[in-house]
Order: C-alpha cells, then sequence, then structure tokens
C-alpha cells in the first residue's frame, strides 16, 4: 500500500515535471495575496502591482518555484522605487496551518542593488537607478524579519530574503569612494535574537575581479553588527585612485589573501578590527604622492616582496593599532632605503616584527625586529613621537637601539652609514679587516630641531668581535689578533633634516 503511494507521487511529480519542462502555469489566483503581502509591510507607503504569479520547473535541484513576475513598487506620485524581473516565492506551512498565504522565503533574481554609507556612519540599501524611497523598500522588508509572526500580517512569517545573480555598488560617502561588484548572492535569515547575512561577490579591482566573502550577525538589542570577510588574490593598490583617502592602500602592491572581523555599531561607528592576511609575489611601496602628502618624500620608494603575512587588531575605543606579526620575505637584492641623517640602503632578506601605534599621542613602538640583512642578523627596538598625521609637524622624536650580530668586518660598510659616527667609521673600515664582529650595538635618539626639522641629538654604541686584523699604524703592516677586541664610542651628533 505504501509502497504503491510512493510509487504514485513519483509518477505524479515526473508528470508535473514534464508538463512544466514545456514552460511555466500561471496561477494569478495567488498574485493578490502576494500584492497584499507586500503592501501591509509598507503600510500603503508605495503601490505594489505583479504581472502575474507562476508555476516553474526549476530543475531537480530546485524542483518546484513559485515565482512572481515583474514586480514594481512606485511612490504614489508614481515614481519608480524598484522593478524586479523575477522573484521566487517559498510559501510558510505555519501560516497555511492558519488560512493565511504568506511567504517563508523571498528570492531576489538579478537585482541592481545600491549600498550607500553614509558620511556619518549610517548604512542603506537600496535599488540602482530608482528614488531614495526604494532604500525604505528594503529596511521595511530586512526589518520585517526582527517580528515575531502575526497572522494578521503576512509578511512577519518571513524568515529568509536571498539575491541571485545581482549587481552590487557600494558608495561610502565618508571616503569619497565607489566600489562595484558586477555578480553578487546574498542572503538575510532570521536568527534568534537577530539576523544572520551571506554575502559572496566578485569585487572590481582594476581590470581584475576579487572574491570576496562575507559572513554578519545584526543584533537590535546590543545594537552592533559583527562581520567576518574572507578574500583572496586582492591588490589594494588596485583601490588607491579611488580617493585620497584610501591612497595608503597604494602601500600594498600586491595579490593578499586572508580574514578581517569587524565590529560596528549601529551608528555606524567602527568598535574595531581584526586582520590575518598574507601576500605574495609584489611590493610594499611609499608612492610619491602619497610621500609628499605625508610630509615623507625622502621615504618613498618601492620594497619587492616574495611573501607577506601579517595579523593583528584595531581598537576603535582607544584608536590604537596593534600589528602582533609582520614577517615578510623580499625579492632576491633588495634594500631597504633610509633618508637623512642616514642615507644608506639596507640589504633585507627577511624581517619579522610586532609594532603598535596610539593615534590619539601619534606614538609607534616597534618591538622585536629581527632581520636577515644577507648572513648577518639585525636586531632592532624603537620608540617613535610626533607621529599625529594632523598635528603641526614640531619634528621627530625617536629612540632606536640597534644590534648587529655575526657581521664580517670586510662587509661592515654595507651596515655601517656614511655620516654616522664618521670618525670612529673611517678608523674601523680602514683600520680593522678580517674577523667577525660577534655584536655591535648602537643607540641613536632623534630630537626636533628648529624649523620643524629633526636632528641627530646623541649616538653610542660599542663592538665585540674575533679574528681581527688590527692596522695600528696604516704605513706598518697589519697585526691579527688572537683576542676579542671591544671598542666603544659616544658622540653627539648636530645634523638636521
Amino acid at each position: 500500500m505504501i509502497g504503491g503511494l510512493g510509487v504514485g507521487l513519483l509518477v505524479a511529480l515526473l508528470l508535473v515535471a514534464w508538463r512544466l519542462s514545456s514552460g511555466p502555469v500561471s496561477i494569478s489566483f495567488l498574485t493578490p495575496y502576494m500584492q497584499q503581502a507586500l503592501d501591509d509591510v509598507h503600510e500603503g507607503a508605495f503601490d505594489v502591482t505583479v504581472a502575474d504569479t507562476i508555476l516553474t520547473w526549476a530543475g531537480w535541484e530546485r524542483t518546484l518555484d513559485i515565482r512572481i513576475v515583474n514586480l514594481r513598487t512606485t511612490l504614489p506620485s508614481g515614481e519608480l522605487v524598484a522593478s524586479i524581473p523575477e522573484v521566487s516565492i517559498s510559501l510558510s506551512a505555519q501560516a497555511l496551518a492558519t488560512g493565511t498565504v504568506a511567504p517563508r522565503s523571498v528570492e531576489f533574481f538579478g537585482p541592481r542593488l545600491k549600498v550607500v554609507r553614509h558620511a556619518d556612519g549610517q548604512f542603506a540599501v537600496g535599488f540602482s537607478g530608482t528614488t531614495q524611497g526604494s532604500e525604505d523598500f528594503v529596511a521595511s522588508l530586512i526589518m520585517v524579519m526582527l517580528q515575531d509572526p502575526d497572522p494578521t500580517r503576512a509578511m512577519s512569517y518571513l524568515k529568509r530574503i536571498s539575491v541571485v545573480a545581482g549587481e552590487v555598488t557600494f558608495e561610502d560617502q565618508g571616503l569619497g569612494t565607489t566600489w562595484f561588484a558586477p555578480s553578487a548572492d546574498a542572503a538575510f535569515t532570521r536568527a534568534e535574537g537577530g539576523l544572520k547575512a551571506e554575502l559572496d561577490l566578485d569585487l572590481q579591482a582594476g581590470d581584475k575581479l576579487a572574491a570576496v566573502s562575507v559572513l554578519g550577525n545584526y543584533s537590535p538589542s546590543g545594537k552592533r553588527v559583527d562581520l567576518g570577510v574572507s578574500f583572496e588574490d586582492v591588490t589594494p593598490a588596485a583601490f588607491a585612485g579611488l580617493s585620497d583617502k584610501v591612497a595608503v592602500m597604494g602601500a600594498l602592491d600586491l595579490p593578499i589573501s586572508g580574514t578581517v572581523t569587524l565590529s560596528v555599531e549601529q551608528n555606524g561607528r567602527i568598535e574595531g578590527f581584526g586582520f590575518d592576511l598574507a601576500g605574495t609575489n609584489g611590493h610594499l611601496a611609499l608612492p610619491v604622492p602619497l610621500a609628499a602628502r605625508l610630509g615623507a618624500l625622502s621615504w618613498a620608494q618601492r620594497f619587492g616582496v616574495d611573501a607577506l603575512e601579517i595579523s593583528g587588531r584595531y581598537d576603535g575605543g582607544a584608536d590604537v593599532l596593534d600589528i602582533t606579526r609582520l614577517s615578510l620575505t623580499a625579492q632576491s637584492g633588495e634594500t631597504l632605503y633610509v633618508p637623512a641623517p642616514v642615507y644608506h640602503a639596507v640589504p633585507v632578506k627577511t624581517l619579522e616584527t610586532a609594532l603598535r601605534y596610539a593615534a590619539a599621542t601619534g606614538q609607534l613602538d616597534i618591538s622585536g625586529l629581527t632581520m636577515d640583512v644577507g648572513g648577518p642578523r639585525v636586531e632592532i627596538s624603537a620608540q617613535l613621537a610626533n607621529l599625529k598625521a594632523d598635528a603641526l609637524k614640531p619634528g621627530l622624536f625617536a629612540d632606536v637601539t640597534a644590534t648587529a650580530y655575526n657581521v664580517p668586518f670586510d662587509g661592515l660598510e654595507r651596515l655601517w652609514p656614511k655620516g654616522l659616527a664618521d670618525d670612529v667609521r673611517t678608523w674601523v673600515l680602514e683600520g680593522l679587516s678580517k674577523g667577525i664582529a660577534d655584536r655591535a650595538t648602537v643607540s641613536a635618539a632623534l630630537r626636533p630641531a628648529p624649523g620643524g626639522t629633526t636632528r641627530l641629538a646623541s649616538l653610542a654604541g660599542d663592538m665585540q668581535g674575533h679574528g681581527i686584523a688590527v692596522k695600528y699604524v696604516s704605513t706598518l703592516r697589519s697585526e691579527e689578533s688572537r683576542v676579542g677586541k671591544e671598542c666603544r664610542y659616544w658622540r653627539p651628533e648636530q645634523h638636521t633634516i
């Protein structure tokens, strides 16, 4: 008996599929219910019209679809709010049990959406090429899912809104930028305590498309949105030309993949964000236009990297950026140029560090910076102040200590810049050869100088090594030491930049 019923249902399904394979079937008797449900959401603020409601075969994965054809929403004045060629509807069994025809899910096919972040941080979602009223239309659909089901309001049974193969334009009025995704799928789902969102899009980045996925949660009680963003092969420098306010993205001229987590208050204020990123085969750069804006034109340069990893967190309340790990492997033969008063190109193979920047005070702390400079290892710690971008530049405060290990004396010239303790440098480079500097430490202090410049206030250091050939007098032969030698020096400098 049961087996025969199953066979009968299968045969019926096959017959329906065969019938619908030749074209959709009109079920226009549902059209008034659909129109009324949409009208109720907006309490008569919009006029909703539907050309037809059809039953169509959407393939074995989706089977039967109820679809609204040519949904149009207008203001009472006749201005277009939304026009969508097709909308898929699934009916709520819970509502049908009470005698109500109500949608459980709504799926929009191919809409052109526009997301706007206003200058005050507020977000709005609407349809491209329509009136501002479309923002209210979309917001009403989303907010109705935050309400408990009500038999007198059909749309209150709605649990899911989806977008399939849509276009998304994102306008950030605060940054003065516009981003475009020619292909996007999205879903908003009713969840306990709020809404969940999923978004997959191809973001236009120059002449390339970058795959970006977003997961989000909205909590009405907490009045906040938590987002997780993952992406692959996004080159930030491709977006640097969108606005002067995002020109800093020009510093990352390499494809980057990774995740970003973000917490945003309902008023648009960023509570904080975390990031875990990796990039390969490109450049870190300080472009000339950006360097000029920052008052650091002498630092403008490009640095080739084979690999980059960076992770950390930004605290929006304290306005503090913590980079807990920055690791890079340089391209072969790369050097990092340090301008006045150093004037030196440092060869770099690898670099690892952590840093912390407090915007309120303009202080940057660099800790545990370790570099492989082609054999020798260099460790650096530094504290820098007066780095506030919006402040009058009184000159730089900086205290830097660097220690190099296992440096061949015959290669010391590559690491010791001209202009730093020149008399000691000359004596060491001309008088010492062969052997190894087991450890060489230098401490420098930079202080503000008149006219907003910076002076090298002091320089001190010491060096220990072994196997050194010492030329005591230039006319005499060299004597090779059989024990370790130690050199100490200190000299205040008056160089300004």
